[in-house]
């Protein structure tokens, strides 16, 4: 991932107001690690934010199945990113929450109220939900100060509510400024100070930094990470991006087929997948044949230790990462694995090497420039935690659905 750098696309023009506090710094209270304390009465609380409950929310369009059997929930001041592929029903299933389609059956839950199911369907705008599209969706004819202010009505604090909001997300002083005179991403912070004007009891945001630049995007992702631990607020991310996912995210929830398949912190669901799509989808993955007898297996590249007990025929997760190329030469290179370097790409902070090994092709990535070269041979070695294996029988549904499966499917050493 690029290093995040402050972009010039989101500072004032040359005389407007200069920004009054950055961006997601608790005025409260300090915030640790992007998150504010929330003991029982804390930020949350104050800021009226709730926990949220899904109970066995089903939806079907016609013919077509597209929830199946969600049961999710998060807790008041929590933030989880929801991360799947395009098609998977993550909007669907947020549209849902926030009331702008009817769930087939199910519940949900915002606190201690019964916002769908046994009957009852509160209206949208009496949710009291934050919603923040894939499209911003300023009026162009409102300054900022009545963008922010569109949701609050005749609220006698409007003018002090917008000035708060706006000076949350660093643009203090922008009430007068039009949509169109702005740029990207100050238009984003304008949309999301409108979201928070009202004082939601959550937040949704389905994939809110889409439409920008990778720099301004990486940027956004971690001011607007700690300004929703600054307020304590419960939000759902949308996302079918993994590093945005697991950025924003306290914790992630995998979406497949109208299915949640796992749900953990970010370094659980990428350190320990539970299945090899999983693995597939929220990184590289390399897949290697071996054969498990308790807490190792066999494989071409040597016997590895498991992070659980294993047994018979199973396909290990490789990441990239964890893969080392040496020189045959070099000290150490015992000559077990072999393979040729097909094919190199050099990211800046990152090195990625295609290796052919047996009928497979590998992929190895390093943060450092690598001596090798296209065509040379090459030993490889695994250079990582203890992996995790999976029944050879599931790979073949891995192929069906589409995903490559990179593997070495070569009888395994003893």
């Amino acid at each position: 991932m690029p290093n995040a750098r402050r972009a010039t696309a989101g500072a004032p023009a040359p005389g407007d107001p200069a920004p009054r506090g950055r961006i997601g710094l608790a005025r409260g209270g300090r915030v640790a690690n992007g998150r504010s304390a929330r003991a029982h009465g804390g930020a949350g609380d104050r800021n009226g934010f709730r926990d949220l409950r899904l109970l066995d929310v089903h939806k079907s369009f016609g013919p077509s199945k597209v929830l199946h059997d969600v049961d999710l929930s998060i807790e008041s001041g929590r933030t989880l990113s929801l991360l799947g592929p395009s098609g998977c029903g993550k909007t669907t299933l947020m549209r849902i929450v926030a009331g702008l389609e009817v769930a087939d059956s199910g519940e949900i839950h915002v606190g201690d109220r019964l916002l769908a199911g046994n009957g009852v369907h509160v209206a949208p705008e009496a949710r009291r939900i934050g919603l923040l599209g894939q499209e911003r969706s300023l009026f162009p004819h409102l300054s900022v100060g009545g963008n922010v202010a569109y949701g609050l009505g005749r609220a006698t604090d409007r003018v002090a509510r917008v000035h708060e909001v706006l000076e949350m997300v660093d643009l203090a002083g922008f009430e007068k400024r039009m949509p169109d005179s702005l740029s990207g991403g100050q238009q984003q912070r304008v949309a999301i100070a409108r979201a928070l004007a009202p004082r939601p009891r959550m937040l949704l945001l389905d994939e809110p930094f889409q439409a920008l630049d990778v720099h301004l995007r990486v940027e956004l992702q971690i001011e607007i990470r700690a300004l929703l631990g600054a307020l304590g607020a419960t939000a759902v991310i949308v996302t079918h991006d993994q590093d945005e996912a697991f950025i924003m995210g306290d914790e992630v929830a995998v979406m497949q087929d109208g299915r949640i398949r796992q749900r953990g912190t970010p370094t659980e669901v990428y350190s320990h997948p539970e299945t090899p799509w999983v693995a597939s989808f929220v990184g590289d993955a390399n897949f290697v044949n071996g054969v498990g007898s308790g807490s190792t297996v066999a494989t071409p590249l040597g016997r590895l230790s498991t992070c659980c007990s294993v047994s018979g025929e199973v396909a290990v997760l490789l990441r990239p990462a964890h893969i080392r190329l040496l020189e045959p030469s070099a000290e150490g290179a015992d000559g077990s694995a072999t393979g040729q370097v097909q094919a190199m790409r050099f990211f800046g902070h990152a090195t990625e090497c295609r290796v052919r090994f047996g009928d497979e092709v590998l992929l190895a990535r390093s943060d450092r420039m690598p001596s090798v070269r296209v065509g040379d041979d090459v030993v490889l070695r695994y250079d990582g935690p203890p992996v995790v294996a999976y029944p050879a029988s599931v790979m073949a549904g891995l192929r069906r659905n589409g995903k490559q499966w990179r593997g070495a499917p070569a009888s395994p050493a003893r």
